[in-house]
């Protein structure tokens, strides 16, 4: 160490545990540096060079010499891990292996488990279970003699395998005569969240794909999920069955569920009295007081003369979407002192398209 600045002194680098290539061989790169430099020199024009290079290599006599060997019998929730004694050194040295879900490197206690086999002078090994599925493990043997212990180097791993997943129906939910909700439940992932299925129709189709007349993908799951299904018939019997499918395998549900979808039948629909009646506008209200089969598409005609059932008829209308309870509606530019009369309809493709009238005459 000295005086960086002066031209006959410098810096002296020590690296540590290097670990050279598949080849033995590794490289040291010199970048000169640009820039500010110490001592007044901001245009950077002093230089820095590598002096020398001395190789040191860190064995003392008699030690152990210890060497990782590749995991081998690997499943979903188990391995065989394990290594080799290439040098005894100066006596028979005792074998610890240490492995975890994490590098715990030269350091004994940053290891998530450990195993003491005592000792060894040749290849060894330590079967693991209760190992999680899907997940990347490490471990590293290290060997202890009379004169020191050393590490295998590097650090060793492998990957337990998935496992298949586990699902189940979930029960149908916002039944109708034309549609529903239907859902799984994925009890376990395998360590992979798996893709799931479910397969609808009115033939049970049981564990073949091919043979059920419709399905609905609800994405990933590490639960519960469900999806809205259209398009049904109404008083029919509907099977249906989750399939989850993951790295580790495809499984279905135990069963197949079952519902059936209700009759037909026509919403109830009641118009209000108008409110905040003035010279030029009105609040016209109703109310779907029985959704019927479905929630159904609300329609408001209004007009100075009464355009009965026929929508062409009125003078103007508005339409406000599916409803399923009250509903109101700010109508302008009304003409003052005259009579208007509005009605409600309820718009219904079942099976043909059909009106369901509500009206009550209003002036302002």
């Amino acid at each position: 160490f000295g005086a960086n600045h002066e031209a006959d002194q410098g810096w002296v680098a020590q690296w540590t545990d290097i670990v050279p290539g598949a080849d033995g061989t590794f490289s040291v790169v010199c970048r000169q540096h640009s820039g500010a430099t110490p001592f007044g020199n901001a245009d950077g024009s002093k230089g820095y060079a590598i002096n020398g290079i001395r190789l040191r290599e860190s064995f003392i006599e008699g030690q152990p010499q210890v060497m990782n060997v590749a995991a081998t019998d690997i499943t979903a929730t188990g391995a065989r891990i394990g290594g080799e004694i290439t040098d005894a050194g100066a006596d028979t040295p005792k074998v610890t292996v240490y492995w975890g879900d994490e590098d715990g490197g030269a350091d004994a206690g940053a290891w998530d488990d450990s195993a003491n086999l005592g000792t060894q002078t040749g290849a060894f090994g330590r079967v693991l279970s209760g190992l999680n599925p899907a997940t990347t493990y490490y471990f590293r043997a290290h060997a202890q003699n009379s004169v020191t212990g050393v590490w295998a180097t590097p650090t060793a791993t492998f990957a337990t395998a998935s496992l298949p997943p586990a699902v189940d129906n979930l029960p149908v939910a916002g039944l109708l005569a034309r549609s529903a909700e239907l859902g799984a439940n994925v009890t376990q992932t395998g360590g992979v969240p798996p893709t799931v299925t479910v397969f609808y129709g009115t033939v049970d189709g049981g564990t073949d794909a091919g043979a059920w007349a419709d399905s609905v993908d609800l994405g990933v799951l590490t639960g519960q999920g469900s999806a809205a299904v259209t398009g049904l018939l109404p008083q029919t019997t509907y099977r249906f069955r989750a399939r989850a499918t993951n790295t580790g395998g495809t499984v279905w549900a135990g069963t197949s569920g079952q519902f059936t979808t209700p009759e037909v039948t026509l919403p109830v629909l009641t118009t209000g009295t108008p409110t905040g009646v003035t010279g030029i506008s009105a609040v016209l209200r109703g109310e779907v007081t029985d959704v019927g089969a479905d929630p159904p598409a609300v329609t408001l005609y209004y007009g100075t003369s009464d355009g009965g059932d026929t929508v062409g008829a009125w003078d103007a209308f508005v339409e406000l979407g599916v409803q399923s309870g009250a509903f109101s509606r700010f109508i302008g530019n009304l003409t003052p002192e005259t009579p208007y009369f509005f009605l409600s309809l309820i718009h219904i493709s079942e099976p043909t398209r059909r009106t369901i009238p509500s009206r009550m005459p209003s002036s302002a």
